[in-house]
């Protein structure tokens, strides 16, 4: 899942060599080739956006995973502690062996916690695969006019 998290870059690259002769062409950074149709304007804008809002959604989803990894750890560090303290526990005190359920309530909200969150965590995974498979398949190695970029980017 980390490999899918991975921060998506987009590199210009020169499309079909006929179509440069024409102006200059450039592709979306897909990993094959640029061809087909070249894209409109609109198609041009759209592919724009739906670049920044992939990266955006990858970027969450990185920043959600390094907190999960977070939380993860924290709950492996308190069940050693538990773990030891276990091993040393007076059974024959009430308050020590209170002390340690309350300790062992603490570390179960913890988890409950942390599993509460996968759903959520998987589901913007999801929703991020999916838009950059949809980037993918719209977008990517699919050629444009450099002009075209720039009328854009000029907001036009």
């Amino acid at each position: 899942m980390v490999a899918a998290l991975a921060v998506f870059c987009v590199a210009a690259q020169a499309a079909d060599p006929a179509q440069a002769k024409k102006g200059h062409v450039l592709s979306l950074g897909g990993q094959g080739k640029g061809g087909g149709k070249l894209l409109t304007r609109n198609e041009l804008r759209e592919c724009l956006a739906q670049e920044v809002r992939v990266k955006a959604m990858s970027e969450e989803a990185v920043t959600l995973q390094r907190a999960i990894d977070t939380d993860k750890s924290e709950i492996a560090k308190h069940a050693e502690e538990l773990k030891l303290a276990l091993e040393t526990l007076d059974r024959t005190s009430k308050e020590a062996v209170d002390a340690f359920n309350a300790k062992g309530a603490e570390q179960e909200r913890r988890i409950d916690a942390y599993n509460e969150r996968l759903p959520a965590f998987n589901a913007k995974v999801e929703a991020m695969q999916g838009e950059r498979a949809a980037f993918v398949t719209n977008c990517a190695d699919r050629p444009y006019d450099e002009g075209d970029y720039f009328a854009i980017k000029r907001g036009k």
